[in-house]
Parts: structure tokens; C-alpha cells; sequence
């Protein structure tokens, strides 16, 4: 850029914000500002504060950073700074959603506006940060405020499951998307997805099994993203290698390549009547045992029968449980493969090139040394129901339906039962 700005001709400065200290240009450019670029990167030392407590947290915290760096960008410019992100960024499978950086939302509010010191006091420094965490004003009233969150909704399997368990539950996690505290096992069942992810990937791409210490180093880098005490990092630690240690010894003689590992549908337009549907589905096998075919079998004009596979970690269940055939069933397993079902056939393009002709739950974690892979049968009853309540669902989140359906126990378990009166009232019987 300098060579040619000393020809006179147009030219941009690329640099760092590290580097742009000092400097002053009449345009700055911000690009792909969103969360996790800009604030919120992720540490694994540290377990930060909740705002309120903030007044108390003396230590370095990476965000304020972070912030100061945001103000030093934003303050380069003389007359205009234009800042700018995309929704989504990657391309074909490996598409991700993006949330626009928070600084965006303090800068629009003028907090950066008028003069910051290079070096602020503790004091200031804490009064600066408690305006940066207040909440970003709502709309006029929640009804504007969820019919815009629902302009481009997509539905989940995991989003109607929330909504069948209770309305006001889905409006807390879904719309609203308050964070809730994550235990560890939920930690654990996230790093064996990685885990899982990045080994049948792998497999994938290689067409030959990977060693079982790619599994396992897998999971110890998933597990220190969570925020998990010392004690709970090992005891996750030690229970993901014996299971996944164990599942790779006792089907790796069977282990057939994937055609696909985490297929992710978000970034497709995938409706079902008029309700926008998405899902992620964690493995798409052959379904024969030919191991030496892998994905090479597709043929183009070709639709491939597959089965869609789901891992879980937890309590194994037998075929009855998922079935519905048994006091202890709830059909959560069951809808999720018919939903997986209806998805996959609604895409236009895995529809051209393959049918879900089965499902399976696969329990990664085992339970004493014994793993089980369930075939979940359907049939076309099955189907018409579970489209029947895809609709209804979609429906009432349209129409704003969020009644909570308020038992005790329930109830209990909710993580944002103190925002719910009718959570509220039973909890405190």
C-alpha cells in the first residue's frame, strides 16, 4: 500500500489494531466483527465474574482488553468508520453462525464516545465496564421484540423437544437465548461430539480408520474449552477416555467410513409447509458392511439408502425405552429420528443423492464395557405424526404461545423457573 500511495494512485493500509497505535486515516474499516473475534475470545485459566460481583474483580480480565483495543480501532478514523459482519462465514458443510460483536451495541450507545486516557483508573476502568454490561434496551414491547426474533427462525429438533417440555421454557432458552449453567456432563457430552466429530472426519476424508489416540487427543482438546474446576477436568477426563477408549475396542472391526461426519442443515433453506426446519445430524453411514466402498459408492443420478446416526452419552435405553413402550420412555429419541427423517428428505440437496432408510442411536459412553447401537424402525404413521407435530409446534411459536406447563419436578430443574410465576408458585409449595 505504501508504494503505491507514493505514486499517487488509491490504495488501503492493511494493518493490526496493535499496529494502527497512534496513527490516524480519514476511513477505518472494521471487518467480520462479530463475537468471539471481537470480545468473548476464549481462556482457559480463568473463571470470570458475574457482572454484578464485578466491583470485586481486581484481576486482569481479558475483555476490557479487548474493549480498549475495539476503542483504539474505532478512534483511527477522522471522519467515518465503517464496521461490518456477516451472519455466516465458511462455505459448503462447514458453514457457522455468527453473532455480531458486542462492541457494536456499546459503541452505538455512545459509550466510546468523548475522550478515554490510554490508561484508565481502577475506578474508571470498573464504572467504564458496568455501562459496557448493561443490557441492550428491547424492542417496545415483547411482542415486537419475539415477532422480530422470529422473522427467520429455523426449528430444531432440539428447540421442539424444549417447546414439548414446556412453552415459557423454549421463550427463556430459544428466543430470549438467557445462558444457563453448563454441569459436567453436559461438558462431557460436548467434548465427545467433538471428539467423535473430528475421528469419523477424519475417516472420512482418509478412507482409512484412524488410530484410536486421535480420539482420545480429540477429546482432551474439546474438554479444555469447558469451564470445568480441576477436580471436574479430571474426573471428565478420565470417564471420556474410558468410554471413548472403549468404544473404539469394541466396534473399531465394524467401524464403516461416513459419508458425511456433523451435517450441518442451518445454512440450507429447508421448509416443511410453513415451517422453517434445521438440524445437525452427527454421522450419515451406508448401509451396508462393505468398509472398502466408503463414499466412493455414490453414483451421480444415484440415490443412496443411509442411515442417519445419533450419539449419545448417559443412561443406555433399549429399543422399547426409545419406542415408547415402557413407563420410563418420554420419545425424545424417537422423535428426533423421525425428525432427522422428514429434515433429510424436505433438503433439496440430500434428497437428490440419498434416503434415510434407517436411524440409529449409538450410546458412545457404554455402560460397564458394553456398548449398544439401536435401530430405531418407523414406519409411515410414524411419520404422519410426527409431521402433524412439527406443524402444530411451529404454529403456536408463530402465534406467540408460550403458556407454561408448570409440574413440580419439572418445574425444579428449570434454570430460569424465577423468571416464570407460574415456576415460581410450584417451586415454592
Amino acid at each position: 500500500a505504501d508504494k503505491e500511495q507514493a505514486e499517487g494512485k488509491p490504495a488501503v493500509t492493511l494493518m493490526t489494531m496493535h499496529n494502527a497505535k497512534g496513527l490516524e486515516f480519514p476511513v477505518v474499516f472494521i471487518p467480520r466483527c462479530v463475537d468471539k473475534s471481537w470480545g468473548n475470545k476464549r481462556e482457559f485459566s480463568k473463571i470470570k465474574l458475574p457482572p454484578n460481583l464485578i466491583h470485586f474483580q481486581k484481576e486482569h480480565d481479558a475483555i476490557e482488553d479487548e474493549r480498549r483495543l475495539f476503542y483504539v480501532a474505532v478512534t483511527r478514523a477522522k471522519n467515518k468508520v465503517i464496521v461490518s459482519y456477516a451472519r455466516q462465514y465458511g462455505s459448503g458443510e462447514q458453514i457457522a453462525e455468527k453473532q455480531p460483536s458486542q462492541f457494536i451495541d456499546e459503541a452505538s450507545g455512545n459509550i466510546f464516545k468523548g475522550e478515554l486516557q490510554d490508561e484508565l483508573s481502577v475506578n474508571n476502568n470498573l464504572d467504564f465496564l458496568e455501562k459496557a454490561l448493561k443490557p441492550v434496551p428491547m424492542a417496545d414491547s415483547e411482542v415486537d421484540f419475539l415477532q422480530t426474533k422470529l422473522q427467520d427462525y429455523k426449528l430444531s429438533v432440539t428447540n421442539l423437544e424444549t417447546y414439548l417440555n414446556c412453552p415459557a421454557q423454549f421463550k427463556w432458552a430459544h428466543l430470549y437465548q438467557l445462558p444457563k449453567a453448563k454441569n459436567k456432563y453436559m461438558a462431557l457430552g460436548t467434548a465427545f461430539h467433538f471428539a467423535l466429530e473430528k475421528f469419523f472426519t477424519q475417516f472420512h476424508d482418509n478412507q482409512r480408520l484412524p488410530d484410536k489416540q486421535v480420539l482420545l487427543d480429540e477429546y482432551k482438546n474439546a474438554l479444555e474449552y469447558e469451564v470445568l474446576s480441576h477436580q471436574e477436568y479430571e474426573e471428565m477426563l478420565g470417564i471420556g477416555f474410558d468410554g471413548l477408549g472403549g468404544y473404539f475396542d469394541n466396534w473399531q472391526n465394524s467401524m464403516t467410513a461416513p459419508l458425511a461426519a456433523e451435517l450441518n442443515f442451518s445454512a440450507r433453506q429447508v421448509m416443511f409447509g410453513d415451517a422453517r426446519i434445521t438440524g445437525k445430524i452427527d454421522k450419515i453411514e451406508p448401509l451396508d458392511n462393505d468398509k472398502s466402498q466408503g463414499n466412493k459408492r455414490i453414483v451421480f443420478g444415484q440415490i443412496v439408502p443411509v442411515r442417519v446416526v445419533d450419539y449419545k452419552t448417559g443412561k443406555v435405553r433399549t429399543e422399547n425405552e426409545i419406542m415408547g413402550k415402557t413407563k420410563s420412555a418420554d420419545l425424545a429419541m424417537f422423535r428426533q429420528i423421525l425428525f432427522y427423517r422428514i429434515l433429510t428428505r424436505q433438503d433439496y440437496d440430500f434428497s437428490r443423492r440419498f434416503e434415510m432408510a434407517e436411524g440409529q442411536i449409538d450410546f458412545v459412553q457404554g455402560k460397564d464395557g458394553v456398548y449398544k447401537k439401536i435401530n430405531v424402525p418407523f414406519g409411515a404413521d410414524d411419520i404422519t405424526n410426527m409431521e402433524q407435530t412439527i406443524t402444530d409446534v411451529w404454529n403456536k411459536i408463530m402465534s406467540l404461545d408460550f403458556t407454561p406447563l408448570p409440574e413440580k419436578q419439572k418445574c425444579e430443574a428449570c434454570p430460569y423457573r424465577d423468571l416464570c410465576q407460574a415456576g415460581k408458585l410450584i417451586t415454592n409449595d
